[in-house]
């Protein structure tokens, strides 16, 4: 799915489950924004997950052999390493859990 990571942090529904959650979620919602922010195309994986490998191969047909940026949950970048929540955050960002 296409998602506007600033639209959809706007949304009432995501504003009540960041009320919610403990102190540390809004930082790993602003380390998530920053990390799409100038990104063509994201897509939030784990290296175990095949339909996840399947999904990177349908962009990269569908977008002329441009790859999308591959973030890897379970091996993340330095921007997320050790950050709480980032699950749950990405999660109540776009409405997909998987």
């Amino acid at each position: 799915a296409v998602v506007d990571m600033g639209s959809l942090s706007d949304r009432d529904n995501f504003q009540a489950w960041l009320k919610k959650m403990p102190p540390s979620a809004p930082a790993a919602v602003e380390a998530i924004q920053n990390l799409v922010r100038n990104e063509r195309c994201v897509i939030f994986s784990t290296t175990w997950c095949p339909w996840c490998n399947r999904a990177e191969e349908f962009v990269l047909a569908q977008n002329g052999g441009r790859p999308c940026t591959k973030i890897n949950l379970d091996e993340p970048p330095p921007e997320i390493q050790g950050m709480d929540f980032i699950g749950p955050a990405l999660s109540a960002l776009t409405g997909q859990t998987s």
